[in-house]
């Protein structure tokens, strides 16, 4: 059974990283790891078998970090085309702008120059170093400040003030608040 199933258990790695890491065929390990020809061979195979599971983590890691990419990126885009629709249909006298990132220039410099609106960036405070704990100064993209009618910041007090308890449940369970928030 172990042979027919080993036999097409396929190879994920390709034979140079196989060769640079000094690691057997996948076939070869999952019999050897099964039924070693020698303490050798038992050792090859969970070596290369360790090595497919690190690598498989790994892999799995970056598609989600790339996932959660797209859908961060989707949603910018989402804001992006909301903000010049409201602006093109005349939806709002001044737009304002909760955000410090410069990926938003462009649709906030449409939005003041072609469409000759308003649009006030309000930039969050600094984001907390993960690494002292400290609130890093906030500093208002130079981008947005170029093509904002106005600028604002957020004061760490009022940021404080506004937030919600550390810990909330609902219908789903209770879920806490990011550290860094």
């Amino acid at each position: 059974v172990l042979d027919g199933y080993a036999a097409g258990y396929p190879e994920i790695l390709p034979l140079d990283i196989r060769q640079r890491n000094q690691l057997i065929d996948r076939c070869t390990a999952t019999q050897e790891v099964h039924f070693p020809s020698s303490d050798a061979y038992k050792e090859a195979a969970r070596r290369r078998i360790a090595f497919d599971e690190f690598f498989l983590l790994e892999l799995g890691l970056e598609l989600k970090k790339q996932r959660w990419k797209t859908e961060e990126k989707g949603s910018d885009v989402n804001i992006a085309v909301h903000l010049l629709n409201d602006a093109h249909s005349k939806n709002f006298d001044v737009a304002v702008f909760v955000s410090n990132d410069s990926d938003f220039a462009e649709a906030i410099r449409i939005v003041t120059q072609d469409l000759n609106l308003q649009v006030s960036v309000v930039s969050p405070t600094g984001a907390i170093n993960p690494n002292t704990g400290d609130r890093e100064p906030a500093r208002t993209s130079r981008t947005l400040q170029q093509y904002a009618s106005s600028v604002r910041r957020i004061r760490s007090g009022i940021l404080a003030s506004s937030q919600l308890p550390n810990t909330l449940t609902d219908a789903k369970g209770t879920f806490h608040k990011p550290p860094e928030w």
